[in-house]
């Protein structure tokens, strides 16, 4: 639905669900599914994940000592509350053509046609940021988290140059799925510190090296869920490296080697790996990010509240409009040993 700009707006509740959800779902991550969307999660409620195993053993028809587990293990979802906040003053419009809209007189200053525009443009803006937010966003407690992490290059170690990538993303008010994957109280131990993700040291990809490192990513899956039809792996990968996989296909001569399928064009392009689709989202360069299908959680309650959207005037006579969005919002990465980290 779109919003309908007429004098002063309020949403909240049902309303604001289904402008929300419609936003959401132009993201092609979680359109598709990849990004798992709790749209009722409620601040403070408790999840549970379950981990199981179960071995075989020979029949003796004696007692014999249990052989397996079935774990439970709780989290809760914490929303990080935010909100964007923008004044306009519409009588700097009146020298544009949003002016023919402008009934006769010097104090008749409201462009409706404008202020519709700007709510439309500003909420894109404002869903962008957080699509952004969900892949490589990091608070300042977790860059001092991981930076004080001691880096190593096996498996149950963070590599020194993530810290480094960590470090130089911009900071903002919310954990995305990279450093909640690298840093959370979700991993095998239960208490804060590395996250149980499956790692594979990276280096500086080019199209000359993209297919040699993506041959030891999928390598790196877990064959069960490798070939999981039910719930298929992605990877994800940063937008730049989309690039490096055209000029490597498209390569002439002796270098020419197809590794990469691409089907269709433009919205409706797929790009596989060995039958693993290839998800091109705001990722670091040279970061990589592989999970099974709705590992990666999004969490918010939308008839919460906490989610408003406000477009109006200021009050006391106030030429000055306002539009204002808040939300409420966290991620979770679950499934944690699945996940392959390419330069964790």
């Amino acid at each position: 639905m779109a919003l309908d700009y007429t004098g002063k707006v309020v949403v909240r509740g049902k309303q604001i669900a289904e402008l929300a959800l419609e936003q959401l779902y132009k993201d092609k991550s979680i359109a598709k599914g990849i990004i798992a969307v709790n749209a009722n999660a409620k601040h403070g409620v408790t999840k549970t994940e379950t981990a199981t195993t179960a071995t075989e053993q020979a029949y003796t028809g004696a007692a014999l000592t249990g052989s397996g587990d079935f774990t439970l293990f709780d989290y809760q979802v914490n929303h990080v509350k935010t909100e964007t906040k923008i004044d306009i003053l519409q009588d700097t419009l009146r020298d544009t053509p949003f002016a023919d809209d402008m009934s006769a007189g010097a104090t008749n200053i409201d462009s409706s046609r404008f202020m519709q525009l700007a709510a439309d443009q500003l909420g894109a803006r404002v869903a962008y940021n957080a699509s952004v937010q969900r892949w490589k966003g990091v608070t300042a407690a977790t860059k001092v988290a991981i930076a004080a992490l001691t880096p190593g290059a096996g498996q149950g170690s963070i590599t020194a140059a993530m810290q480094t990538k960590v470090a130089a993303l911009n900071t903002t008010l919310r954990d995305g799925f990279l450093v909640s994957a690298l840093y959370n109280n979700w991993n095998a131990s239960k208490t804060a510190g590395l996250g149980t993700y499956i790692k594979v040291t990276g280096t500086t990809l080019t199209s000359s090296n993209v297919a040699a490192e993506f041959a030891k990513i999928y390598a790196a899956i877990p064959a069960v869920e490798r070939d999981d039809t039910a719930n298929p792996y992605y990877l994800n990968a940063p937008l730049s490296v989309k690039a490096m996989i055209m000029i490597a296909n498209n390569a002439v001569g002796a270098a020419q080697q197809i590794n990469f399928v691409v089907s269709g064009v433009g919205a409706d392009q797929v790009i596989s790996y060995n039958g693993i689709e290839i998800n091109f989202v705001e990722l670091p360069d040279n970061v990589i990010l592989g999970a099974p299908k709705g590992s990666l959680e999004f969490n918010t309650d939308l008839e919460s509240y906490d989610n408003t959207l406000e477009v109006g005037d200021y009050a006391n006579g106030s030429d000055v409009k306002y539009y204002r969005n808040i939300q409420a919002w966290s991620v979770h990465v679950s499934r944690q040993n699945k996940n392959v980290l390419y330069g964790g």
